[in-house]
């Protein structure tokens, strides 16, 4: 099986998982059953999906995917005016060209300690 195959497969396999009995938190047993499902998941997968439908209006994620569009389909020019070279540490991963290169030093102050978050590879 190809890594991409693999990939979709081990995609369609992650466990979904409600979070509404956390947020809702009347249940003590529905927010232990929903931490122990998560706790299962990072232990076999590392990766699950949160169910959040019931908090989210349904259009929603189609206008994150519309603004995504739009913001790819912008010329690299305006793109990179937002550039990880540019980074605040407050936006996810750099991309994987730069990822060894952008990661903070032992001489840097480290973004996490500052309250900011910083997702990269390493």
């Amino acid at each position: 099986m190809s890594l991409e195959g693999a990939a979709v497969k081990a995609a369609s396999t992650l466990p979904i998982i409600d979070i509404a009995p956390w947020i809702e938190g009347h249940d003590h047993k529905g927010r232990l059953s929903t931490a122990a499902a998560i706790h299962a998941a990072c232990l076999e997968y590392g990766f699950f999906y949160l169910d959040i439908t019931s908090y989210i209006d349904p259009s929603e994620p189609e206008e994150l995917s519309r603004l995504a569009h739009q913001f790819f389909d912008l010329p690299q020019e305006e793109k990179e005016i937002i550039s990880f070279n540019n980074q605040d540490y407050a936006r996810g991963a750099p991309p994987t060209l730069h990822a060894v290169d952008d990661l903070p030093t032992s001489s840097d102050r480290i973004p996490e300690a500052e309250g900011k978050y910083y997702e990269g590879e390493g």
